[in-house]
């Protein structure tokens, strides 16, 4: 074993157990880099959550099964699941991180591996350390997840995962049993390695073996080009389907194994080329990759652009409710009962997968309940997640016909037609596109075509991570169970301003990001809002305002359905800020999530209804320039509406270096509560939760709210069917609203966790009312007193 070169004892420096320490450290620290990724994000858990559910829930060995049934049946339990990918990937990065330390060891280890030292124990043991900590990693994730299920309420956790609280944590236990086992075996296999019989006559033959095959020409040759390939494969802007149907073929997990793996493999070839020449080859790599990102050399997350018909002068939201109003089927209804018509402005939040579960359900049950609510729905602003959320309830939507006021006659517009129930419902639809995983595609992007690009000093579009989820978006919707077949059911790749027609039934999507040199609030809106604060002062832009530049007048320029929702959920470090180019190319802007801004969405609801100030007063009173205007009434709804920051919800985040980030999480939860207030004086009024009055019956807030005091949902792209179904507990089912008694800590819950099923289930009574008012909202006489809820 030749010694560490003196170039390196000068590089390391330090006592003997330092230099120890240094020579492993690039496994060292990827091996703990991927043990608190397997172990702390909640959407790790969230994916465990959906791997262990499927690998517990495997069918029986049916009874009398004949021939066919049973090879189905054994082929089907040897087929690799993806929990069987992961607890491969896991295992083969821990053995492989082992041997890269062990090879560093046996090279520069200065023959002090075979003594008693405290020095010798480290080099031994340090390398096992380093292979065995990614599964342990893992199986603490899972222990983990089993906590949060023991979290639920005993009756949720029966509906939400088909048994006990006690039975579904067991299931994800009995995994985490499996990955520390690995784990385990790694550590007694590691040992047994080099204590065996057959190395046992020459204590130094079974540390002779110096790993130098790990870097033979062959071996880097074969690892550059598996990167290579993996690189091109996951570039969807290159292999399009193929990328996003490989990473769902692996799952993140896998991905996340394979490029540990790498990550191991390289940083450990670039230490040995440090310990051997005494330059610091790792922190110069990353002294460039930052100088790279400082000075912009490598942004490659421009926003693909395409010419619009549309012109780039659009109509104001007050010319665009004008039209819209006028193709309304059933205003007749309203005008004969001397009614306004009624309008649902509604607003879903930002929130990643659960917020786009849960807008996308609240507004498809909704429809599914009362076929004439959709074309009540003038605007959804929706940020994030719930942009998403919007535009999947929209796309469904998008293909039926409204109601007609003949259907209805003197009735009731809910009673038009008959509620739709079981797999043809829009619910049951918007399900089916939820449910895809939206997730890894995202991860092999950004763990390898964008991960390669930090390396590189100029920009290659076709390596942007952006790409892949918008790609995702589109091949999602294609194999849902939609109801939309044929080469025309790509709603996303349609041009965002031609997704919104004022005589369709479809709401218009009113889409948020955040500027991030000037902090505005950018919109992408099929009309112009106005700004509530004049000229430079205004905290609201146009974003296909921005995106024309000086060319206004001219041909517009527009982007895809799937990139407007990008734009708006592109949540700091999962997703990158988009460079948005103006036609002119005089100006560039960042953009980052909405809910950078402001999460709700309620500031740009806002924004809208002060553009339409004076639609709800009645004709007789009305200036004269308003005599002729629509007569209305404004109804919002705010759908994953915001929990105060509390003990309860705080974010757990502390010490002097996560404090700025944990006051950044609760201010931005906190801003969506001010918002909600702006909107209360905006309306004129201050509605209590117990307010009962005609008032604050027909105009009052309404709120879906989701708790979070009791159950932490994952901030990703992915969503179990555990987590889907507790999401559907808290949409309001209106048949089951009993208004008596109102409650007053739905925000933020009493103190003691002993009340979390009250909790639950009094969020749930909210919820289940909302719901209701919604339907009594659209009904032509209205109700009185206690009557609100009764009999829908």
């Amino acid at each position: 074993m030749p010694p560490m070169p003196a170039a390196a004892r000068s590089a390391y420096g330090g006592t003997h157990l330092t230099r120890t320490i240094a020579i492993v450290l690039a496994p060292l620290m990827v091996g703990v880099l991927a043990a608190l990724f397997l172990a702390v994000p909640d959407q790790t858990r969230e994916i465990y959550r959906i791997f262990a559910r499927d690998y517990a829930l495997q069918p029986p060995l049916p009874d009398g099964a004949t021939w066919p049934v049973l090879a189905d049946y054994v082929w089907t339990r040897l087929s690799l699941s993806p929990i069987d990918l992961s607890w491969i990937g896991i295992a083969l990065a821990g053995v492989l991180n082992w041997r890269l330390a062990r090879s560093l060891t046996l090279q520069f280890g200065d023959g002090a591996i075979t003594e008693r030292s405290v020095r010798g124990v480290t080099l031994r043991w340090l390398p096992r350390f380093c292979g065995a900590i990614i599964p342990f990693g893992a199986a603490t994730g899972l222990l983990l997840a089993a906590g949060d299920v023991r979290r639920l309420p005993f009756d949720l956790a029966a509906q939400a995962s088909g048994a006990t609280e006690e039975e579904a944590a067991a299931n994800l236990i009995v995994v985490a049993g499996l990955f520390f086992a690995t784990g385990l075996a790694l550590l007694v296999w590691a040992w047994w390695r080099t204590h065996n019989k057959h190395y046992t006559h020459n204590k130094h033959y079974k540390y002779s073996d110096n790993g130098a095959a790990l870097f033979s020409a062959t071996t880097v040759t074969l690892m550059i080009g598996a990167t290579l390939a993996l690189i091109v494969l996951f570039a969807t802007a290159i292999t399009g389907s193929a990328g996003v149907h490989a990473a769902w073929a692996l799952r993140t997990p896998a991905l996340f194994c394979l490029f540990i793996m790498l990550l191991a493999y390289f940083a450990t070839g670039l230490s040995v080329l440090t310990l051997r020449s005494g330059i610091p080859i790792v922190p110069l790599m990353a002294l460039g990759v930052l100088l790279i990102a400082v000075f912009d050399f490598n942004d490659n997350h421009g926003v693909p652009t395409a010419a619009s018909p549309a012109a780039v002068a659009k109509p104001s939201t007050r010319e665009a409710f004008q039209k819209w109003y006028e193709a309304r089927a059933d205003r007749a209804v309203y005008e004969r009962a001397g009614k306004p018509y009624p309008v649902f402005l509604v607003t879903a939040a930002g929130g990643g997968i659960y917020a786009t579960d849960f807008a996308a359900t609240a507004l498809a049950r909704m429809q599914d309940r009362c076929a004439a609510f959709a074309q009540h729905v003038f605007a959804v602003s929706g940020v994030s997640g719930g942009g998403l959320g919007a535009a999947i309830f929209a796309n469904l939507v998008g293909g039926t016909r409204q109601v007609t006021a003949a259907e209805i006659g003197n009735g009731d517009p809910c009673a038009a037609r008959p509620p739709v129930v079981g797999r043809a419902s829009l619910e049951a639809r918007a399900g089916s596109v939820v449910s895809q995983d939206y997730l890894s595609p995202i991860v092999a992007a950004g763990l390898f075509p964008d991960f390669f690009q930090r390396f590189l000093p100029i920009a290659i579009p076709l390596l942007d991570r952006a790409r892949a989820f918008e790609a995702t978006l589109d091949i999602g919707w294609a194999r849902s169970d939609t109801g939309c077949t044929g080469a025309g059911c790509q709603p996303f790749a349609r041009p965002f301003l031609g997704t919104w027609r004022p005589d369709g039934t479809a709401p218009a999507l009113v889409l948020n990001a955040t500027n991030v040199d000037t902090g505005y609030r950018t919109v992408l809106a099929p009309f112009a809002i106005a700004r509530d604060v004049p000229g430079e002062y205004s905290a609201l832009e146009d974003f296909h305002e921005t995106l024309a530049g000086t060319g206004a007048g001219q041909a517009g320029v527009d982007v895809s359905l799937g990139v407007a929702v990008s734009l708006s959920a592109r949540f700091p470090w999962v997703m990158p800020a988009a460079s948005v180019r103006s036609a002119d190319g005089a100006r560039t802007v960042r953009l980052l999530d909405g809910g950078i801004f402001e999460n709700s969405g309620v500031d740009t609801l806002t924004d809208m209804l002060i553009d339409l100030r004076g639609l709800e007063t009645p004709p007789a009173e009305r200036p004269a320039e308003l005599r002729n205007a629509p007569w209305v009434v404004f109804h919002p709804l705010i759908i994953s509406g915001f929990q105060l920051s509390s003990p309860e919800t705080a974010n757990g985040l502390r010490g002097e270096a996560l404090s700025p980030v944990s006051a950044m999480l609760a201010a931005r939860v906190q801003r969506a509560g001010m918002a909600s207030y702006r909107l209360f004086l905006e309306r004129g009024y201050n509605c209590g939760k117990d307010d009962q009055s005609a008032k604050c019956r027909e105009n009052g807030l309404r709120f879906l709210v989701l708790n979070h005091v009791d159950y932490r949902l994952p901030l990703g792209w992915q969503v179990s069917d555990f987590t889907r179904r507790v999401v559907a507990s808290h949409v309001g089912n209106a048949a089951r609203c009993d208004p008596i008694p109102r409650i007053r800590s739905m925000f933020t819950g009493g103190p003691n966790p002993e009340l979390r099923s009250q909790r639950q289930h009094y969020t749930q009574r909210e919820n289940d009312c909302t719901a209701c008012s919604v339907m009594q909202a659209l009904r032509a006489q209205a109700l009185k007193g206690s009557d609100l809820c009764r009999g829908t």
